[in-house]
């Protein structure tokens, strides 16, 4: 039986053409076995397993013509995707059965996986996120290697084009979960959860719908209106935010307001029901803004901006303060602080005196002065020695206000130095011009002092002060000016001091803004409380943009505030946030930009051999190897052009099917350039690819490669990635060579074969320190010969590691029959060299590690079509001079065994183990210590002669050759 090979392999068939010398004159058939074998890791050891053995019969006719050549052909069905096999033939003629042909093994192509992940369950664990988690399907369903998982959700609730199905991959066959954000809260979502390869995704999942949790309002109640119904209350209506933003079940809302003319005003809330309230207990004629945010069982939403409400006016409040001083022997200085409640504007003043103990009185007119609050007049016309008492009252348009306090005093004509002013707490803004009254009566005139409490250069010399009769004018208020100010009035009869706590108001301080936590699509930002710079804070605007916009997006939030969650931002985004407080001076410095990034990033492009792959009229891209980096990808845009063509073929496709691209020139380069579009932004990647010939090979690169982005010119990144390749082998090469003429073990080799007579005794020794040195596995490194034959080729295997071995044996006859007795074939079975192909062993990997990966075959390559060469066990015969009768490895302690194919026996219809087992160099002197080989007996002995320089230039050759590892 002869040239059996594999001329078809796909994921389900062989097709296996035969050339049969044996069955050319006779009708015969031929025994086709197939053993399924299957490889898993186990203690980081690969394990043969048969599993099955299929047995065919193919019979064939006599042939056409006499003496051609007969090619069968036979097609294997019913296999499975990703599975080795091992196929060997016999043919029976009349006269009797061949040998089988060496095994072939063969591994069948990848398919997309044929079941959908197992036990999917979404659970809800915060607004806007999804916990999805899964079970991987069984092992025999994956058809190939799992390289991750897609899982893919849209919104249940809605419909149309906006609804759009969104996708996020994850990579690894152990992966059993995922957090789904940048989703709405209390929503019904579908998830779907697919497996994938490197072929495509299987069938999805059973979709499961959820539902996230409540979370609070996104968006604040819109057409917020009001009216003032009385003096002390006004009526307030809204209504509710938009149905997609309200976040859940909305509970109530929430007002908030202030007055916001009064620097002393306190935010107050108070919460509604309804969609209409009155606020009641409000101050007259007071300005308030009003603000309402939405509650839901998860918090209040963000307020609206605020609508401004003043109430009706009423009669005004009394007068705060009033005093009444002699300044002559008739006349009385009369003077009084405006209400504390003006309950609107005031029109005038009324100042009532009448003689004490009687019921008739006069009165005087002084109308309202808007920047004054202080106010005095003379009254003339008294009598001297004479009691009066007086009062004040204010008015408004809506009528004459509370009467102040009455007091009483005398003219006199020796009135002594008195402050008409009242001493007390002054508020000014910093960066205006203030003054402060210090009013004086007496008889005389008094003399007037300003002081302040700070040691510092008089007053009046002081340029930031200017005294402007009995004011003192400062000329610009800053907050060094701020202190205790005392001015004192003098005149023979008297002194007297009034103190003035003059306090600057300064914006709020710079607020402190940072980040809590961050999400896919939120950013949790807290700070605490500026200073108010002296008056009560009004409420924070908070300012976000993205880091290269110059827009800026804002959100109002109450004085109460201490944190604030944005949310539905994009992933993977960085963004510039400044946070601003406000009181009645004005708004604070910006706080210093934070620039925070939500998690995720752009995707990443995956490499080319994961992505495309070509026959010779179509390329097909597997957009799930694209890595979505935590973020949702969206879109991908494909374009497509050969090198000479100048215009794009230009598609745009959902990231959740493989996409495929046909009707290309056959054995032609091609240009390939994918954009993805996702919610962190756009990656775009170009590649360069080829078409294969009708026989399925490939075609060398060209010598230059078109700039990378086509018009946006850019560099292809496979020359970049070439050009790097070439530079690290060149420095490998340099630094492998500097390392071997170092190296002490070159030496070692040059002075272990000297040239020269060597006595008997001698070359005992030479041969067992040769021995001894076989056992420690030093080998030295040979290039691999080109296989000659077909048989050889077939023989020779790209896969590695593997490494050739040729060890001495003993005699021929004796290595035959061992050989066709089905033993343990090992060294010494023959008075050739026997050449072992090792097993191939991965490093130690995980438990969990994923399952091993047999290589794809390349359709250039026919060879790679077969299993993992390191797989098979063959044994060849060569030709060899060496003749030592004595183990080669005596002092070996090693007793590593492998499986090679076996014939199987005529006298037994069960067939035999498809692997026998067989001694490695390291193994063999403790097999034939335990199992002496039956023709040990028949050994040829040894041959002593005297070597010669030749004789040891040949077998310092041949030890070169045998003892040389082919990596």
């Amino acid at each position: 039986m002869n040239d059996f090979f594999v001329a078809d392999i796909g994921s389900l068939l062989h097709r296996n053409r035969i050339f049969n010398q044996i069955c050319q004159s006779f009708f015969c058939k031929v025994f086709l076995e197939v053993y399924l074998l299957q490889s898993f890791i186990l203690l980081s050891k690969f394990t043969l397993h048969l599993s099955a053995v299929i047995l065919r019969s193919i019979f064939r006719q006599h042939p056409a013509k006499p003496g051609t050549e007969i090619f069968l052909e036979y097609q294997l069905e019913g296999l499975r995707p990703a599975t080795a096999y091992a196929l060997r033939l016999a043919a029976v003629n009349d006269i009797g059965d061949s040998d089988y042909s060496e095994s072939v093994i063969v591994q069948t192509l990848e398919e997309a996986p044929s079941e959908p992940p197992h036990n999917v369950q979404v659970q809800a664990s915060s607004p806007g996120e999804l916990i999805v988690k899964w079970q991987a399907p069984p092992q025999e369903t994956w058809n190939g290697e799992l390289v991750g998982y897609v899982i893919t959700w849209r919104d249940a609730t809605s419909i149309g084009v906006e609804n759009m199905t969104q996708a996020l991959t994850v990579s690894g066959w152990g992966v059993s979960h995922i957090v789904v954000s940048s989703l709405r809260a209390h929503t019904h979502y579908e998830v779907r959860v697919r497996a994938f390869n490197a072929i495509g995704p299987g069938p999805a999942s059973v979709p499961i719908t959820a539902t996230t949790l409540e979370g609070a309002p996104e968006a604040p109640p819109v057409r917020v209106r009001c009216e003032p119904i009385s003096a002390q209350s006004i009526r307030v209506w809204w209504e509710p935010p938009p149905l997609d933003s309200r976040g859940g079940v909305l509970l109530g809302y929430e007002l908030i307001y202030e007055a916001v003319d009064d620097l002393d005003s306190q935010v107050e809330t108070r919460r509604s029901g309804s969609l209409e309230t009155v606020l009641q207990s409000l101050r007259r004629a007071a300005n308030y803004s009003v603000s309402i945010r939405a509650r839901t069982t998860a918090g209040a939403g963000p307020p609206s901006e605020p609508v401004y409400c003043s109430t009706l006016e009423d009669v005004p409040g009394s007068p705060a303060d009033i005093k009444a001083l002699a300044n002559s022997e008739d006349t009385v200085i009369v003077s009084w602080l405006a209400p504390a409640q003006k309950n609107g504007k005031i029109k005038h003043y009324t100042i009532y005196n009448r003689p004490q103990r009687t019921g008739q009185h006069s009165q005087l007119m002084v109308l309202h002065r808007d920047e004054e609050d202080e106010y005095q007049v003379e009254v003339r016309g008294l009598q001297e020695h004479q009691v009066y008492e007086f009062w004040v009252t204010a008015a408004t348009a809506t009528g004459e206000g509370e009467m102040s306090a009455i007091v009483a005093t005398k003219p006199n004509p020796r009135a002594p130095a008195k402050v008409t002013s009242f001493g007390r707490r002054l508020k000014f803004p910093v960066g205006r011009r203030a003054r402060v009254a210090c009013g004086a009566a007496g008889s005389p005139t008094p003399q007037r002092a300003w002081s302040r409490r700070t040691p510092s250069a008089p007053i009046l010399q002081d340029p930031r002060f200017l005294v402007d009769g009995h004011h003192l004018v400062i000329l610009n208020m800053d907050r060094l000016i701020s202190d205790n100010y005392t001015c004192t009035v003098r005149n023979p009869w008297g002194e007297e001091r009034s103190t003035w706590e003059i306090k600057a108001l300064t914006e709020p301080a710079r607020p402190v803004l940072r980040l809590a936590t961050s999400a896919p699509s939120r950013l949790h930002l807290v700070w605490e409380p500026p200073h108010n710079g002296g008056s009560s804070l009004h409420g924070y605007t908070l300012e976000y943009a993205r880091l290269k916009d110059s827009s800026w997006m804002s959100i109002y939030l109450p004085a109460d505030s201490r944190a604030h969650s944005l949310e539905r931002l994009s992933c993977g985004t960085v963004y510039k946030i400044r946070l601003t407080a406000h009181n009645a001076i004005g708004a604070s410095p910006p706080s210093e930009d934070l620039n925070v990034s939500t998690k995720g990033g752009p995707s990443k492009a995956p490499a080319e051999k994961d992505l495309v792959a070509a026959n010779s009229t179509c390329v097909r891209l597997n957009l799930l190897t694209w890595n979505s980096n935590g973020c949702p990808l969206l879109q991908f845009t494909i374009s497509i052009k050969s090198f000479e063509d100048s215009s794009w073929m230009t598609s745009s496709v959902s990231p959740v099917q493989p996409f495929a691209v046909c009707r290309l020139t056959v054995a032609s380069w091609y240009h390939l350039k994918v954009v993805a579009n996702s919610a962190a932004g756009i990656t775009t990647a170009n590649y360069y690819f080829s078409t294969l010939t009708d026989n399925g090979e490939r075609i060398p690169a060209p010598a230059h490669f078109p700039p990378g982005g086509g018009d946006d010119g850019e560099e292809p990144a496979t020359a970049t990635l070439a050009a790097t390749a070439v530079g690290s082998v060149i420095v490998l090469l340099l630094l492998a060579a500097f390392i071997y003429k170092r190296s002490p073990l070159v030496a070692c080799f040059r002075k272990s074969y000297e040239q020269g007579d060597i006595s008997e005794e001698e070359e005992k020794s030479v041969e067992k320190r040769d021995n001894h040195r076989n056992c420690q596995q030093v080998y030295t490194s040979s290039p691999i010969k080109h296989p000659v034959s077909k048989k050889e080729q077939q023989e020779m295997y790209e896969i590695s590691p593997y490494a050739t071995f040729s060890m001495s044996g003993g005699a021929e006859s004796a290595g035959d029959e061992g050989a066709a007795a089905g033993g343990a074939v090992g060294v010494g079975v023959g008075g050739a060299g026997a050449t072992l192909r090792t097993f191939g062993r991965p490093e130690p990997a995980p438990l969990q590690a994923a399952p091993f990966r047999h290589k794809h075959r390349d359709p250039v390559n026919p060879d790679e079509y077969t299993l993992s060469r390191a797989m098979t066990l063959m044994v060849r015969r060569s030709e060899s001079d060496s003749d030592s009768s004595g183990s080669p490895c005596a002092e070996c302690t090693s007793s590593v065994s492998y499986r090679m194919p076996m014939a199987a026996t005529k006298d037994s219809n069960v067939v035999e183990d498809v692997f026998g087992p067989v001694m490695d160099s390291g193994a063999e002197c403790a097999g034939e210590a335990r199992h002496p080989r039956p023709h040990d007996k028949r050994r040829r002995q040894r041959r002593h002669h005297t070597p010669t320089s030749s004789r040891y230039q040949q077998r310092q050759e041949q030890e070169r050759r045998d003892f040389t590892i082919h990596v």
